[in-house]
């Protein structure tokens, strides 16, 4: 049975690696985010989550606060 569930997997995992090969980055990304939209009501970010350089220092400040 075993075999048979890694079997699957595999074959899954080599499609969607196929399907994903001529996508970039940017593409996925923003698939992600409409898929995964953020939640009602939550507070306005005092960041732009899609520049990477903005994201990374306000991620790099929570962690300061924190220690």
């Amino acid at each position: 049975m075993s075999d048979l569930v890694r079997d699957a997997i595999d074959r899954q995992y080599d499609l969607l690696v196929e399907s994903s090969k001529d996508r970039n980055v940017e593409e996925i990304m923003n698939e992600i985010y409409h898929e995964y939209p953020d939640p009602p009501r939550m507070p306005l970010r005092d960041y732009d989550v899609h520049n990477r350089n903005q994201a990374r220092t306000a991620i790099l400040r929570k962690l300061r606060k924190k220690r």
